[in-house]
């Protein structure tokens, strides 16, 4: 019998060898057994280090986490309790999978020499790494620093891509414009899936999550990022990918490091005009259209840039101002006099230039480009002429497009004249048209006016104050005060707007189904109330049918009429063919079998169902008119305007342009109609534009 004075114990792992070390895996514990001849008469605890125990003879353990634990042993007299002998190991626990991370190239030589062009895009920089399950891979980024600065730390202002700096980016697909985009980023996140394993025989090997008695071991992530550096005097960069910080203890703190050589780019071609600079690099985007209808009397933003024949930005040129760029403006090709619009200049930058054009005029313009030209040098003496055009849109006066809500559409002037039923007030012009009229507005008045206001908070009220799909904001508030969880949600102090922009705010706060509505798909309208025409009332109605004439064709649909309840039925003409398979009969031939809900006496000869029933064809068709909606939109505000639009002076003289041609455009009602679609954002854009501008 072994003396208890020095007891000892045994480790053995799940392959049943001897070993003072395993995996943090549920799969893989390890078993702790005391060298004990005669164990009658003791009792033992395991502490295995992470405030976990065990009072099993042979004790088994397994961590989650990685680390050097202490397991101690303790023999007890089971009479006495006394500690008759203790032991202790210290137990390495690892991760499966190692927390790793490596940088590689598509193109190995650049291992050797790795040389990028100033502003072009690099190939592909494959980012891998490796998640085992306690690292929390939501949280874990990648940090790049280099040339002493941390390109993590530097401020993204809202036009840092057009300085001369340095950046990462990742090549994304916009399903918007069907091309792919280079997305700046600042820091690297990878794309994971889940890695998993089993055991097989002895051994711990990879597997699927669909191989049998497979377990989950951590997690493998992958990203390609693109290097582009626009400092051109810069030599060399030296680049350093590291593990986010936080998530750094007891793990390898290894900087991966990169060195590139950074070689000028001189390629010139032409001037990209944009509405904020965001015009792709390489994969070219046209970023002025990104509002095609712009407004009079509103500043029109743009950004020249150098570009060169692969549409990458070029900045080795000295700082450009708006007014160092000659920029024209033209409308249907002729060149707009330079007094119906003003330039401004807004900021300066290496290769390219910000500006505004305000347009002074209240006229539309359709077709209208903005157009610049410039002569410079590159810090290496080569002088450029170059020129960039913008794509088309279109400019419009101020209040050309507006929304009007559901019985803002009021003519408070015209009701009061149908309510004067004395003789001697119907002559009143000055008192309905000049004074009533001038106070409480008339049809085309603006929304604002004190009859419309009126009118709408009166008609609209319950829809105002209780709809909550409806409510204006302050409504909603109290709404949600009443239930005891305003202050939570509202701060009423955030909501204090002048009244014009309160009322694109309620709108704004209404979802776009009520807003907008949908149209209408109702087409069974039947029913002609005592009209003789039918735009409104009996659409659907098509002619009256001979009951004992009329050939049935399958699949095309007939009404009945029944004449003592003077109710309309939409019958299915394929019912009957479906039992005999006949593709065509006669109306006359009906019986009951058809399976049609008419109702017939019992004494019914087929006969006699003219007597019951009035037949017509099916005229198809919805009537599409909008249905639910909060908005609507009128067309009577264009009613007045002629024809054809020429853009003239004070005295009424057109105003011809540089070249000698008049500018004009045709007016196009089917363009009215579809710019009377307009959405809410484009107009939200322009009154608070006009708001602001105010």
């Amino acid at each position: 019998m072994s003396s208890f004075s020095d007891i000892e114990f045994d480790v053995l792992d799940w392959k049943n060898e001897y070993v003072l070390s395993s995996y943090a895996l549920e799969q893989t514990p390890l078993r702790f057994i005391p060298n004990l001849d005669d164990f009658s008469y003791v009792q033992v605890l395991w502490e295995f280090g992470d405030g976990t125990i065990s009072s099993s003879l042979t004790a088994e353990k397994y961590w989650e986490n990685p680390g050097s634990y202490v397991v101690n042993f303790t023999l007890y007299d089971c009479y006495s309790n006394a500690v008759i002998s203790t032991e202790y190991k210290i137990i390495n626990i690892v991760d499966y999978l190692t927390h790793t991370f490596t940088v590689d190239f598509d193109d190995p030589s650049y291992y050797d020499n790795i040389s990028w062009k100033c502003g072009k895009i690099s190939d592909p920089v494959t980012i891998r790494a490796y998640y085992p399950p306690t690292i929390p891979i939501t949280s874990l980024f990648y940090r790049i620093s280099g040339s002493n600065s941390d390109y993590y730390f530097d401020e993204l202002t809202k036009f840092r891509h057009l300085d001369k700096t340095y950046s990462f980016h990742e090549k994304i697909y916009n399903n918007y414009l069907s091309s792919y985009q280079y997305q700046e980023i600042d820091r690297i996140t990878t794309e994971n899936t889940s890695v998993y394993a089993k055991i097989s025989g002895n051994n711990l090997i990879g597997a699927t999550e669909a191989d049998n008695n497979s377990f989950f071991v951590g997690v493998s992530g992958i990203k390609d990022i693109h290097f582009k550096d626009d400092s051109i005097n810069r030599i060399n960069i030296d680049l350093f990918f590291d593990r986010s910080m936080e998530y750094l203890n007891n793990r390898n703190n290894t900087k991966i490091s990169l060195s590139a050589l950074i070689v000028n780019n001189n390629e010139v071609q032409d001037l990209s005009i944009t509405s904020n600079g965001l015009d792709g690099e390489f994969y070219e985007t046209d970023s002025f259209n990104i509002d095609g209808r712009k407004f009079s009397y509103v500043d029109i933003p743009f950004v020249v840039k150098i570009k060169d024949s692969e549409n990458f930005s070029v900045k080795n040129f000295p700082l450009l101002l708006a007014s160092d760029v000659n920029v024209l403006v033209l409308s249907g090709g002729g060149i707009v006099n330079s007094s119906y619009y003003e330039l401004k200049d807004v900021g300066s930058y290496y290769g390219s230039a910000r500006g505004k054009v305000k347009f002074k005029t209240n006229n539309v313009l359709h077709y209208v480009q903005l157009s610049a030209n410039l002569s410079t040098t590159n810090d290496r003496g080569s002088s450029y002429s170059l020129s960039g055009i913008t794509n088309y849109f279109d400019v419009y006066p101020r209040n050309y497009t507006s929304i009007e809500k559901k019985n803002e559409n009021f003519d408070a002037q015209e009701t009061f004249k149908s309510l004067r039923f004395q003789e001697f007030l119907l002559d009143k012009t000055v008192l309905f048209d000049d004074f009533m009229g001038s106070v409480f507005g008339t049809l085309s008045s603006s929304y604002d006016t004190l009859g419309k206001k009126i009118y709408e908070k009166i008609a609209n009220f319950v829809e105002n104050t209780q709809d909550v799909d409806r409510g204006e904001i302050f409504s909603l508030i109290s709404q949600m005060k009443m239930t005891g969880v305003g202050n939570n949600v509202f701060e009423s102090n955030l909501f204090t707007y002048p009244e014009k922009v309160k009322r694109i705010m309620d709108l704004g706060s209404i979802s776009e189904n009520k807003l907008i509505g949908y149209n209408n798909k109702f087409n069974e309208n039947f029913d002609i109330k005592g009209f003789s025409s039918k735009e409104i009332f009996g659409t659907n109605l098509g002619n009256e049918i001979n009951t004992k004439t009329y050939i049935i064709s399958a699949g095309i649909p007939v009404v009945a009429l029944e004449k003592f309840s003077n109710r309309y039925v939409l019958l299915n003409t394929k019912q009957p063919v479906e039992a005999t398979g006949l593709s065509a009969y006669m109306l006359s031939g009906y019986n009951v079998n058809w399976g049609w809900p008419l109702v017939l006496p019992d004494t019914y000869q087929y006969s006699d169902l003219g007597k019951y029933y009035l037949f017509f064809e099916y005229q198809s068709g919805y009537e599409n008119t909008l249905v639910d909606n909060t908005i609507v939109y009128d067309y009577t505000l264009y009613d007045n305007l002629s024809s054809k639009h020429v853009l003239r002076d004070e005295d009424g003289e057109p105003i011809l342009t540089e070249t000698s041609q008049p500018i004009f455009e045709e007016f196009d009602f089917n363009y009215i109609s579809e710019m009377m679609n307009i959405s809410l954002r484009d107009t939200l854009y322009q009154s608070l534009s006009l708001y602001h501008t105010a």
